[in-house]
């Protein structure tokens, strides 16, 4: 049972590394002088007080919500490893409840859709009634008094404690100090802290128990969460496959279906965290689709775009790319560009099909990117239907699985059928 809750945190502006990366648009809410303010959605987990989502947005939208649903799914070491953490960050899974207050993020489709996929039954406390949702309202506390108060441009709880000072004035971090400062407090301060309500032990401690008596339920594989969280798109199908933000994408069951017919739309599912594959619509059946050009599997689209950004800086009147070019960049950018790694992980990003058409515009209009004449194409075994894990006429969950968290650094699950 997963609360999920809204908290305005802090001012922050934007760094020199933001600026750069995000010129196509401007995604974070920052003003013209790179200031902005920033909310928290969060959710807890309310048996062991865990932290098992958090994520910073200029405004409460359904983006944001659907991006900390996504959190509480998601193995967050990553994340803790970035900042330094002491700690593991292995606190994930899927939960069977969720409460929320009333905001219209938590009230929008997208947001009840999601909860619906995953056999989340979603309730919501009442308007008006702060108690009805106490633990909530106390780990905001909690970050107030804890960190909030440390940090420049603290927005302050109530006109009171304000007084007569401007946040805007005291601004002095950029969101990669906000999202270090949140991650590594939530990871190695609140989670190793002894919480009342827990009877003096941790909620890490909480966690670690409780997981280990009764299990978690295991998270969706990346074919059934690209699904669930993915862009929905609608591209040509060619000869040669499906092109998304520069990406070639083909495989044998695409190859059959466009012998079968002339070239046409068809529906897709793209995942930011993961660029390497996408979902295609063929008939009534989802196929996942890798891209042809090895090396791609688990890249973010945002360091894909920078490193076509930063490849194209210096080939303004070039019309063709080699595409092993822009994988040097992309390693090159992976390995020194931790902060802004981890500023993607906790911050919420528009992937919508405007965006993505403007930056394909933007990057790659009047350029083609030769691929490798080395590179592989699917060999059949890819390409698969994705297994749809619910049947549509009883409704009726698969068998779960209980999932333990092992000893690893990157707090990984082993399963095993229940």
């Amino acid at each position: 049972r997963c609360p999920l809750s809204i908290m305005d945190i802090i001012d922050s502006r934007g760094s020199p590394s933001e600026q750069s990366q995000r010129t196509d648009t401007d995604q974070l809410g920052f003003n013209k002088k790179g200031t902005g303010r920033f909310l928290v959605t969060l959710a807890l987990c309310a048996a062991t007080r865990c932290i098992v989502g958090l994520t910073l947005t200029p405004t409460a939208n359904a983006s944001a919500a659907l991006k900390t649903l996504a959190m509480i799914l998601s193995d967050k070491g990553v994340w803790a490893d970035l900042v330094g953490a002491q700690s593991p960050w292995n606190m994930y899974g899927t939960p069977e409840t969720i409460l929320t207050d009333c905001g219209s993020a938590f009230r929008s489709e997208v947001f009840r859709h999601a909860c619906a996929d995953l056999l989340i039954t979603l309730e919501r406390a009442p308007a008006g009634v702060p108690e009805f949702r106490g633990s909530g309202e106390r780990i905001f506390r909690t970050i107030s008094g804890g960190l909030s108060a440390r940090l420049a441009g603290h927005t302050f709880g109530d006109i009171f404690a304000k007084g007569d000072r401007d946040p805007s004035k005291d601004v002095s971090l950029t969101i990669e100090d906000i999202a270090f400062a949140l991650v590594r407090w939530v990871v190695d301060v609140y989670h190793n802290t002894p919480h009342e309500r827990l009877g003096g032990e941790t909620p890490a401690a909480c966690w670690r128990r409780l997981s280990s008596e009764y299990g978690v339920m295991a998270p969706p594989a990346m074919d059934r969460f690209r699904m669930i969280f993915g862009t929905r798109l609608e591209r040509s199908l060619g000869k040669t496959g499906v092109i998304v933000l520069g990406v070639r994408y083909q495989s044998h069951a695409l190859a059959q279906h466009m012998l079968r017919r002339d070239p046409h739309k068809v529906d897709i599912r793209w995942h930011p965290e993961d660029v390497g594959s996408i979902a295609v619509r063929i008939g009534e059946e989802w196929h996942v689709v890798p891209a042809v050009v090895e090396g791609l599997d688990g890249v973010p689209a945002a360091s894909w775009l920078t490193a076509l950004r930063d490849v194209r800086a210096g080939r303004h009147q070039a019309r063709e790319i080699d595409l092993r070019i822009v994988l040097d960049a992309l390693a090159a950018i992976e390995a020194r560009n931790a902060d802004a790694m981890l500023a993607a992980g906790v911050t919420m990003d528009d992937w919508s099909p405007e965006r993505l058409a403007k930056a394909e515009k933007t990057l790659l209009s009047g350029t083609t990117l030769r691929e490798p004449t080395t590179s592989t194409a699917d060999d059949g075994g890819i390409g698969r239907p994705i297994p749809d894990p619910i049947d549509p006429l009883v409704n009726e969950r698969v068998p779960a699985k209980r999932v333990t968290p092992t000893n690893g650094r990157k707090g990984g699950l082993a399963a095993e059928e229940d």
